[in-house]
């Protein structure tokens, strides 16, 4: 099969003036697909005949006529002249036109109405109505399946379009004999008998009814052409009441012809739903290599002065003299050995603190007349050791206090034995 490309027009409406009328709205929705001819080219358009608005599709670079819808394959067929040889070309809704290849088993030459039903494009050529195969599955695909004449031949002959009923597969077009009102004719497809339905005198009776499509629940929808005329779409109830609307009409044609109700489009698909992220796995944490610690100045905490606590002086006691007692005494030139003060570690400074005060009167411990007063040197040793203490770290005054607390109780103690020994040693003479 060869493939005719087809080019899109621009949807120029100077080209289609179309003018709804006024009963435009009246008719049910449907969308037909209308060919427009000329000599050598195909004009497609779509009608919408609830609104009577027509839009230009697109062009073909050859004649077609006697189209058909097949509902089924949402495709219309008709017959295009190549090469001079009859053609079985589909159109989709897109207006592409897909040439199929000539007609088998010697078609019709050159018709000009066409209907399908079924699986079967009928052709009207003249006084004959051929019936071709348009099923694709089938072995008989594209080749005429019967040929049946049409009767009588004066009503079939100006029939130019017809449109077949799905519910009884009966085929309707308008006549127009020339005299008296333009009439609605019934064609049996397997017997070829053409019947009179009714006449309409609302319709034009001269010229050509170049298209007719079948709409539904008795409503039959013609376009009538004429040379010079403006083509002019007709909606024709076929219900007895005999009522004719005129639908739209747009510029002047040779000739066309027009394909069935076309199925609505689909509806676009939805979005496809955003995608559900998938969750990762949370990685586990490496542990982070712990850094050697590293010597680090330790702030000195502020330690709160405590003004309540008070200390007080403790008295010594008064030691007493043992007279029996003659203890083996060193000599007199020695001398008590230096007391190394011990040594504190630095502690944090703290506020200074007032100097304490005895909260009451101590008993004061009465002293020998003769008590010996301490040497000099434990005096400078005791000094230089604070000296020297006091520059090596900075001074604290709590240390310090407490030290001297120390150093002095130690001093007393030793004080208080030099002082035993001395008394005992001046009372030895008078035991003797």
């Amino acid at each position: 099969m060869r493939r005719i490309s087809a080019a899109v027009c621009a949807f120029v409406l100077s080209l289609a003036w179309v003018v709804p009328a006024s009963g435009a709205g009246s008719a049910g929705a449907c969308v037909i697909l209308q060919a427009q001819t000329s000599w050598h080219a195909t004009t497609l358009r779509r009608i919408d005949v609830s609104s009577g608005r027509t839009v230009v599709q697109a062009s073909l670079g050859f004649p077609v006529n006697a189209i058909g819808y097949a509902r089924e394959q949402d495709l219309s067929y008709g017959i295009a002249n190549i090469r001079h040889r009859p053609h079985l070309v589909t159109i989709d809704g897109r207006g592409v036109a897909v040439d199929l290849g000539a007609i088998r088993k010697h078609g019709p030459f050159q018709p000009t109405a066409g209907a399908v039903s079924g699986h079967r494009l009928y052709l009207r050529d003249g006084h004959r109505l051929f019936a071709i195969d348009i099923n694709p599955r089938s072995r008989s695909f594209r080749a005429v399946v019967a040929m049946t004449w049409l009767s009588p031949g004066f009503l079939a002959h100006s029939v130019d379009d017809f449109a077949a009923d799905p519910a009884s597969g009966w085929l309707y077009g308008v006549t127009t004999l020339g005299f008296g009102p333009a009439q609605v004719v019934r064609i049996d497809p397997s017997s070829g008998k053409v019947r009179a339905v009714a006449s309409f005198p609302e319709l034009p009776r001269r010229h050509s009814y170049s298209s007719a499509v079948f709409g539904g629940r008795d409503r039959l929808y013609v376009v009538h052409t004429a040379a010079g005329e403006r083509s002019r779409l007709f909606s024709i109830r076929l219900d007895g009441s005999r009522v004719v609307t005129e639908l739209a009409s747009w510029s002047s044609a040779r000739g066309g012809d027009a394909s069935g109700c076309l199925r609505p489009a689909a509806p676009p698909p939805p979005p496809p739903p955003p995608p559900t992220p998938t969750p990762r796995p949370t990685p586990t944490p490496s542990p982070t290599p712990t850094a050697s610690p590293t010597a680090t100045s330790t702030p000195r905490p502020t330690v709160t002065a405590r003004p309540t606590a008070t200390p007080t002086a403790t008295p010594q006691p008064t030691p007493t003299a043992q007279p029996t007692v003659r203890p083996t005494m060193p000599p007199p030139s020695a001398s008590l050995p230096p007391v190394s003060p011990t040594r504190v570690p630095p502690q944090l400074p703290l506020p200074r603190r007032p100097t304490p005060t005895a909260t009451g009167t101590p008993s004061t411990t009465p002293t020998p007349s003769n008590t010996p007063t301490a040497s000099p040197s434990w005096t400078a040793t005791y000094d230089a050791l604070a000296a020297k203490d006091d520059a090596a770290n900075p001074p604290d005054h709590l240390v310090r206090t407490q030290r001297r607390w120390s150093m002095a109780l130690i001093l007393m103690i030793f004080l208080s034995g030099a002082t035993a020994m001395r008394i005992r040693r001046r009372r030895r003479p008078l035991s003797g």
